[in-house]
């Protein structure tokens, strides 16, 4: 028989943390909008986007105090920090003809620019590393390619017609490179794919449903999920395994007595791992986010704290345990319980983009003035 999983209307025990705080990190100047996400850890320091005051530039955190580095790119072709390849920060920034193009930055001042194709080309971000390659997307028009640096740049032959999809998402599993792709048919169809390409050829693995998207990618168990978004109304989004050649799909929680589809419910975003299982948010059918766990087999949804609060940003596992954005304030779940840590003023709060560094978890805020802010949590010793 068939486990049917309920959605049970009762919340989790929470509790407000007085052992853990939060420290705000003052921005360059009080003026600046400051922090603005892309966070990378290279060389013992925090790189990230930092905006002064409309202008997004890239700045270094070293433990105490933030430091724009220098660069001759600004502009909204810029991207930011991406990862790092031999020693080297990758970071996206705009070139003379507007259009962002991959640097090496050294953690000095030598900036690497790496040549684009052609004019028409732009770096579109994450840098993903295979066999000591760099891959990464470019944009060509409307068409996404997939890119190769090894000392020189080039592009990786696709079959005809083959897009990467918008969200860029990319992982390495089994010495693989694997990504979503679209390919467009006669009549504008579509029919979406996973790719796996080994550095030498690429297979195409035939996703069901056509789905619009795969929004996230991990490896949980020594095993490949995903999550597949169908951008429907009457479908909902789903978790799948990756089985050899194709896909097998993780069922979803069942609803009674359902009447609502929200567009986009099911599997939402951001896989975790905590205690042997993988955590991730899941949007019911009356439209709210839950965090929602498997175990290999089931998905079991957890309840809010309240009835009326909201997730946002991503889900990060520190010192064993899961740390998330809830109504604007740092969430800890430890499995068992929720614990709310306050915030340091009445302002809007936590936003987001978990990053560890130097053992300490770092995040994005927003103050009193509206300005966001990087801000780090604190444990309380006695």
């Amino acid at each position: 028989m068939k486990k049917i999983l309920f959605y049970f209307l009762f919340y989790y025990a929470i509790t407000l943390s007085n052992a853990q705080t939060i420290a705000l990190i003052p921005n360059i100047n009080s003026n600046d909008f400051g922090f603005s996400g892309n966070a990378v850890v290279f060389n013992n320091a925090l790189y990230f986007l930092y905006n002064t005051s409309g202008m997004q530039q890239v700045a270094r955190y070293d433990g105490n105090n933030i430091k724009l580095i220098t660069s001759p790119s600004t502009g909204s072709c810029l991207l930011g920090p991406q990862n790092v390849y031999d020693k080297n920060l990758c970071i996206g920034l705009c070139n003379k003809h507007y259009k962002s193009q991959l640097v090496f930055y050294d953690g000095d001042k030598s900036l690497k620019w790496v040549d684009n194709p052609d004019l028409d080309y732009d770096f579109a971000g994450n840098t993903i590393m295979l066999n000591n390659d760099l891959y990464y997307n470019y944009y060509y028009g409307a068409i996404r390619k997939l890119a190769k640096y090894n000392g020189t740049n080039s592009i990786i032959s696709l079959p005809d017609s083959i897009s990467l999809s918008n969200s860029n998402k990319m992982i390495i599993y089994n010495n693989s490179l694997y990504f979503y792709c679209q390919c467009y048919t006669k009549g504008n169809s579509k029919n979406s794919y996973l790719a796996n390409y080994d550095g030498t050829k690429i297979a195409l693995i035939k996703i069901p449903n056509n789905c619009c998207e795969i929004l996230e990618f991990t490896i949980f168990k020594d095993e490949l999920y995903l999550g597949l978004s169908y951008c429907s109304s009457i479908k909902d989004n789903e978790l799948a395994k990756v089985n050899k050649d194709k896909l097998m799909l993780i069922s979803n929680p069942i609803f009674p007595n359902r009447s609502q589809f929200f567009e986009n419910s099911g599997f939402y975003a951001n896989f975790t791992i905590l205690n042997n299982e993988l955590y991730f948010y899941y949007q019911v059918p009356s439209g709210k986010i839950q965090l929602a766990k498997f175990n290999g087999k089931d998905i079991t949804l957890i309840p809010n704290p309240d009835n009326d609060g909201k997730f946002k940003g991503n889900i990060i596992n520190f010192n064993n345990a899961l740390y998330l954005c809830y109504n604007s304030k740092l969430l800890k779940f430890d499995g068992i319980k929720y614990t709310i840590i306050t915030n340091p003023d009445d302002a809007k709060g936590l936003f987001g983009d978990f990053v560890i560094y130097n053992n300490e978890l770092f995040f994005d805020y927003v103050n009193l003035s509206g300005k966001r802010q990087l801000a780090k949590l604190i444990e309380n010793t006695k």
